[in-house]
This record gives C-alpha cells, structure tokens and sequence, in this order.
C-alpha cells in the first residue's frame, strides 16, 4: 500500500498537538523554575510562587478558591481521585466498604475506562453500584436515572462529552434530578472533552467536581486537575487521597509537583478561554462540512441531530460506520493515504472487538465493528476536510 509523506491530524479527543504558547511557557519555565516548590530557599520559593498562580488562574476560571484546583498527572487520575476522594480516600472507602456499604453510587454503561474501572474495582469490593443506561445516540436515561435515585445515593459520576460518539449528556438536568432526591450526594463529571470546547460552568450545570486534562486542550501530556466546587468550603479534609505521602497540594495530592508542566497547563486554558466561542463555531463548521458531505453507506453514530443548534453533542467529534468495512481497515488505509482517524478511545484502538460504546447504545454488531472517530481542532482546516472526504470515498469503494 502507497503511503504519504504529509499527515493530516483528525484524532484530537486521543491528544492534541502543543500549543506554541504552551511550549513557550514549559520552556520557560524548565529553566528559569527548577526549584522544588516545597524547598525553603529562593529558587524554591520561587516555585511555590509560580504554582501559586497557577491555582490561582486556574480557580478564577472555574470561580472557585485557588485550593479547590488540585494538580494531578492526567485525566485518569483526575477521575480516581475523584471518586476515591469523593469516598474520603483509600483508607475511609475500604472501611466504608467493609462495613456494609450503605448507599449506592451511580455511572452509566458507557463511561471511559478511567472511571468505570473504579467503579467496577468498587463493585467487586462489595459496592452497589447502578449502570445507567443510554439510549440509541449514547444520551442518558434520565427516567432510569429518576428511578435509581430513588435508592439512597452515595456518589454520582458522568461524562460530560463522551469521548467515542461525542454525545454531550444534558448535565444540568442530571444535576437537578440528583439535588432533588439526593441533595447529600456528591455529583463528578469527567469533563475532559469537553472542557475548552463547550462552557464548562460548575455551578451553572450543579455539579460538585470536574476532571480535566492538560493533553485534550494543545496543553502537555502529564499534567490534569480536579476542581472542587462551592460545597467543598464546608469540608474538612476536603476529599480524601489516593496517595501517601508529604502535604504538597493542600494535603490532598503528595508527590513533588511538577511546576512547568501545569504552567503550560494553564497556558493552554489562557489561551483556549479567550477563544472558546471562536474555536467552539470553527469546530461545529468543520463538523458540519464533514457530515454533509459523508459517503451515502456512511451510519452516523450518536445524536442523530448534527447540525450546529444542537447542544447534545460536542462540537468537536464525530462518529459514524461503514457497515461492512471494519473498522481497523478504514483506520489502516486513511492512514496510509496521510489521515489520521482513530476506531474510539486510543487505549482500546487496537482492540478488534466491537466497539463497546455501541454495543450499550444497542445498535448492533456490525456497525460496532465499523465504527470510526474523527477528532478536530480549531487548527484544522475546511481543505484537510474535503482532502479526507476524497480519500474516504477511495477507501470505500476500495474496501466496502
């Protein structure tokens, strides 16, 4: 098979490239702030300050206190504190859990792996956790939501943009059902996909705690956070730990914090913050070129509504199959002519089992088998658009 020498990149919910500013800022910071941050002496000092900042930034941002931003190495761990935390940490859960586990918590069939292995670990402990499902465009079953918390609810967590189809789960709504029956338990979105493309507003969408990650938004792989809401101020230790270890964080996340890489995390959100709306209409215009012009034997998966009005879908991912064409084939061969496209989540991309996420959404195995993600970015263009359409229809009737 011929292969090119240009690539055009379309699988920006696996990474995102390095935003110029980001790598200005993590440069900068590599050598003129290579003090540990929990050292006494000036260099130190000067990291504390830094990382001060960057609390500070990244807590105006999301209207909270500097120590409600807690840094972590990524979105995975950002969603294991979360609810690990959210449990009051290792020790406290454990207890919880041996002493009978009363009170439920809630997620739904078709989460990333980063949260629904805690919850299925949590489970094998002796947990009572509810699956909520999804229906045909991966949107939650608020009615099975209703009837679950009907139950005493412990703790409750979400997509906010599921990262396969980019279905955007009507969070409000959930934050409103969750109030209502359950005002005690803590509600977390994973926020990682959407974050930077849609508004990401605690206390406009009711929520508790968000996930991010630094990678999704043209920040540093390494470097995510977890933000604590408004009920947080209340609450002492805040949530629990994952780890063990020196204060670093509020006492919350120990470890040497690595003050570059979050700094050109927060670069990222800087620059990202003042271009949400910009970056927010370039995405849904190079969606809604895509889709238009999909071969006939394309299936679009998710919200079957893709025009730019609809808010249940996130602005920068679309998902569609081409029954027939597996999907590891269409991946390979667009490969091979210079696109970059991914079958779903990167660490389940080399899995040649149907997709999962279908699979919930019960659309069938076939179209689970064939099914592929596009990804933009702002940076990309309306000509990478069409460069793709045309290469796509070469593969289908090559393959199909």
């Amino acid at each position: 098979m011929k292969t090119v020498s240009s690539t055009v990149y379309f699988d920006n919910a696996a990474t995102t490239s390095l935003l110029p500013c980001a790598l200005e800022k993590l440069n900068e910071l590599s050598i003129n702030v290579m003090g540990n941050s929990a050292s006494a002496h000036r260099k130190g000092r000067q990291a504390q300050d830094t990382l001060d900042q960057c609390h500070e930034a990244l807590g105006r941002h999301f209207n909270v206190p500097p120590n409600h931003v807690i840094f972590t190495s990524g979105g995975t761990e950002s969603n294991n504190l979360a609810i690990w935390g959210g449990l009051g940490g290792l020790a406290p859960a454990f207890h919880w859990l041996k002493s009978g586990a009363q009170g439920q918590l809630l997620t739904s069939t078709v989460e990333h792996s980063a949260s629904a292995k805690v919850f299925e670990s949590l489970e094998c402990m002796g947990a009572q956790v509810g699956w909520i499902n999804v229906d045909r465009e991966g949107l939650l079953d608020l009615n099975h939501l209703s009837e679950e918390l009907a139950t005493r609810t412990k703790f409750v967590s979400f997509h906010h943009a599921q990262n396969e189809i980019g279905a955007l789960q009507d969070i409000r709504a959930v934050s409103q059902l969750v109030r209502s029956k359950q005002p005690d338990a803590l509600l977390h979105i994973d926020a990682i996909q959407s974050f930077m493309k849609v508004p990401v507003d605690l206390e406009a969408l009711g929520v508790d705690m968000v996930s991010l990650s630094a990678h999704k938004i043209g920040g540093p792989k390494g470097v995510g956070a977890l933000i604590l809401g408004r009920r947080f101020e209340t609450r002492s230790p805040k949530i629990g730990t994952l780890i063990n270890g020196s204060p670093q964080q509020f006492g919350i996340r120990p470890g040497t914090v690595p003050v570059p890489v979050i700094g050109s995390f927060v670069a990222a959100v800087q620059w990202g913050e003042t271009r949400i709306k910009e970056n927010e209409k370039k995405l849904l215009a190079l969606r809604e070129r895509l889709t238009a012009r999909l071969p006939s034997k394309a299936v679009l998966n998710g919200p079957a509504d893709v025009s730019a009005q609809n808010a249940r879908r996130a602005p920068q991912t679309i998902s569609f199959s081409i029954p027939g064409l597996p999907s590891a084939v269409t991946v390979e061969a667009l490969s091979a002519k210079g696109y970059c496209i991914s079958s779903g989540a990167a660490c389940h991309s080399t899995n040649p089992k149907p997709n999962e996420t279908l699979t919930q959404m019960g659309v069938g195995r076939e179209r689970a088998l064939s099914m592929v993600r596009v990804s933009f970015s702002p940076l990309n263009t309306f000509e990478e658009v069409d460069g793709f359409v045309a290469q796509l229809n070469e593969v289908v009737r090559e393959y199909a």
